[in-house]
């Protein structure tokens, strides 16, 4: 283990830090849905920091007493130019959890999926730091699906390192809670001594 690593580790025990990805194409509402976590956990003591870049924010904010590093990434890519092409250690090497979200109402962003999954396994197979933790998430379900049902389910069944699917509304809330959930029931698994 080198020191990087020796140090997140040490990070993770003692400051009990949870990192998260958020990976999908544009406009599929990345940022609403941190957004709508943020404001469904806060309780006014959250210390809450946002950091931005032209292709992320970096949202930290603090849920059961451990510290959420979300990290929002643009789904616009440009080869090259995009922070999984210049960051990718960040934004996979030592992540937890990888959100990886669609627009239940705007096919492309699903059928683009699997792109993002060839990219997340490239950057996964060159690193020792071990398999993140993937929670699909179809946004918008406020609006009209345009993706059946079960083709969503032919994807997570055929990909062993989905954890989890789940129906997500940033504008009305729905699923949200059952997210928050999620991600908690995840973090008692992968923070030592949330056991």
């Amino acid at each position: 283990m080198g020191d990087f690593d020796s140090f997140l580790h040490y990070l993770k025990q003692e400051k009990q830090i949870l990192r998260i990805s958020v990976l999908g194409d544009g406009a599929v509402g990345k940022t609403t849905l941190i957004q709508s976590i943020i404001n469904s956990v806060d309780d006014g003591d959250s210390k809450q920091e946002t950091s931005r870049t032209p292709f992320m924010e970096i949202e930290t904010w603090i849920h059961d007493g451990i510290s959420i590093q979300a990290y929002d990434l643009a789904g616009q890519r440009t080869e090259g130019a995009h922070p999984v092409d210049l960051l990718p250690d960040q934004i996979f090497g030592h992540i937890d959890i990888i959100l990886l979200v669609f627009s239940l109402h705007r096919y492309e962003s699903f059928s683009n999926l699997d792109t993002w999954m060839q990219l997340i396994a490239k950057q996964i197979e060159t690193s020792d730091n071990g398999m993140p933790n993937f929670l699909l998430i179809g946004n918008k379900s406020d609006k009209e699906q345009r993706i059946d049902d079960s083709l969503i389910e032919s994807v997570v069944s055929s990909n062993q390192g989905i954890s989890k699917f789940l129906k997500t509304s940033a504008q009305n809330g729905a699923g949200i809670d059952q997210l928050i959930s999620e991600i908690s029931s995840l973090a008692q698994t992968i923070i030592p001594g949330e056991n």
